[in-house]
């Protein structure tokens, strides 16, 4: 582990990012942190069921301050932000600040195979109409991604290509 190093994998819902994650982590011994996993421990409930109760607004807003404090309560980690994480709140700002952020850059269309069994996210389910969502939010979100600091694509080199960047930071 590189000591004092903040890792952030941003992207579009089903990139990968807590899968690759949790594998760069385990190279690297670094701890993973999930923020999406870390919101359902906070509020005791899915994120499907956050967004029904409460709404995204509210969603969001937990989303930051969860952010914010891990950011400030760990010194070294690598974490799978959530799909519109650096979309809200200036978190992108916040999470370049904080350390260093990893775009994990995935295809449209190898997304969309992924959707078809996809039925936990509230923003994204499997009908005509939320395909043209899930486009639409594609192409709103890759702007935030764009200012991450490194950008990689997803394929079978991911993995290489995000220890390849974190060991550029070991001194």
């Amino acid at each position: 582990m590189i000591k004092g190093l903040k890792v952030f994998l941003v992207g579009m819902p089903l990139c990968g990012k807590s899968t690759i994650g949790k594998v760069v982590a385990k190279k690297l011994n670094f701890k993973i942190i999930d923020l999406d996993t870390e919101i359902i421990k906070s509020e005791n409930q899915t994120i499907k069921k956050i967004f029904e109760l409460n709404g995204e607004k509210y969603f969001r807003e937990i989303e930051t301050q969860l952010l914010d404090s891990i950011i400030n309560k760990n010194k070294s980690f690598i974490m799978a932000t959530g799909g519109g994480t650096p979309c809200f709140n200036n978190n992108i700002n916040l999470i370049n600040k904080s350390g260093i952020s990893i775009y994990i850059d995935t295809p449209i269309k190898k997304l969309e195979k992924r959707l078809i069994n996809e039925n936990e996210r509230p923003l994204l389910k499997n009908n005509p109409i939320q395909r043209k969502v899930f486009d639409k939010l594609y192409n709103e979100r890759k702007i935030y991604y764009e200012k991450s600091k490194f950008k990689v694509s997803e394929d079978n080199n991911t993995v290489e290509a995000i220890i390849s960047i974190i060991k550029k930071f070991e001194s």
